[in-house]
């Protein structure tokens, strides 16, 4: 296929654009202002409300990589040389693109955080916006769950808690992401948790009320508000998508929960959470704010404690009955003095062990 560019010498294109061009073609290249770097699009990977994305290269390295183009369906369309036309409400596109460079830039400003997508370039061309990121070899964990069912707890726990550590990071540079959920976590081919699609993220604590962003079962209840919103705000979400993800259900929406909050035990679907682990998650799930933990650390501190004793309930009951109690002595006494006889290298242990049986029989 002949190269295509996205500048002035591109080639003769047809008067009439089919409908399937809304995508960029396979081999067209993309020249990016910011930083002189080219980049190669290898094929359309997925085509979301907002915008689509390609698999390409950057065509001096040769490095594998995910290109992001804002192309929001119903406001814009698709000029017959490959530039974006704005069919929407005055000044909607201009705001979207702005927020989408705006996206580009929190992703360059956590790109050391292991868990967040890393972003190489980000830059304007054909009237809109486009940002280059890491090429992610696996399938988001919506995807996993439908496919192989609910995960393994044991063997996912430590990637949660990493997730976890990494949201506390940017949480701690005033990014809160406002849209935590199964779609958004890539699970890479070599076992890692890849969070992706930070187009809702946001400075916490700007001033600013933020926009209303919802994504029923996953969504908090002041998500339904342009303010109100914290750190708490993605304690919610990932709580959320840890249920999801351990059980294969997704919670009811926080607006019916908050007339009626039918929320079950994850143990009850399958999922074998510890006490603790279960209690710390219904505390990251409640319904109003206040009631959650404030930080994802407080959230991971309750989750991965040390494993809790038993419950009061599966305690056995002190049963002071002399005769039951005797029989349990009487046949500890017996398997000491077997012990001393059997093995006459360990004569002081099992005569310590003996005495002290003997003594506890005499004061019982």
């Amino acid at each position: 296929m002949a190269d295509l560019y996205a500048r002035s010498e591109a080639p003769q294109v047809p008067a009439v654009m089919d409908s399937r061009q809304a995508f960029l073609p396979n081999g067209y290249r993309l020249l990016s202002p910011r930083t002189r770097q080219e980049y190669q699009i290898i094929r359309t990977l997925n085509n979301g409300g907002f915008g689509i994305t390609y698999e390409g290269t950057a065509t001096a390295t040769g490095m594998r990589v995910a290109i992001k183009e804002l192309f929001p369906a119903g406001v814009v369309m698709r000029n017959p040389d490959y530039t974006v036309a704005d069919i929407g409400q005055e000044g909607v596109f201009e705001k979207m693109s702005s927020s989408f460079l705006k996206e580009a830039n929190v992703l360059a400003s956590l790109r050391d955080i292991s868990s967040v997508v890393d972003i190489y370039d980000y830059f304007s061309a054909n009237n809109t916006a486009y940002y280059v990121m890491e090429y992610i070899s696996g399938s988001n964990l919506l995807d996993v769950i439908r496919r192989q069912g609910p995960l393994n707890v044991q063997e996912y726990q430590p990637r949660f808690r990493q997730l976890m550590r990494d949201i506390e990071s940017f949480h701690n540079r005033g990014v809160i992401h406002r849209d935590i959920s199964p779609d958004n976590i890539m699970l890479t081919s070599d076992g890692r948790f890849i969070m992706i699609d930070f187009g809702s993220a946001r400075k916490y604590n700007s001033g600013q009320n933020l926009t209303i962003n919802v994504k029923q079962n996953f969504a908090p209840i002041e998500q339904y508000n342009e303010s109100g919103q914290g750190t708490f705000t993605d304690v919610y979400a990932l709580a959320a998508t840890m249920y999801y993800c351990y059980t294969g259900k997704a919670i009811s929406s926080a607006l019916s929960r908050l007339r009626r909050d039918d929320l079950l035990s994850p143990v009850m679907f399958g999922a074998k959470l510890n006490p603790a682990q279960e209690q710390a998650l219904f505390k990251a799930l409640a319904v109003r704010p206040e009631n959650r933990f404030q930080t994802m650390q407080e959230f991971e501190d309750a989750y991965f404690q040390n494993e809790p004793g038993p419950n009061p309930q599966d305690l056995p009951i002190h049963d002071d009955r002399p005769a039951q109690i005797s029989g349990s002595l009487q046949e500890a006494i017996l398997k000491s003095w077997n012990n001393l006889i059997e093995e006459p290298v360990l004569p002081i242990l099992s005569g310590a062990f003996l005495l002290a049986a003997l003594i506890a029989q005499l004061f019982l």
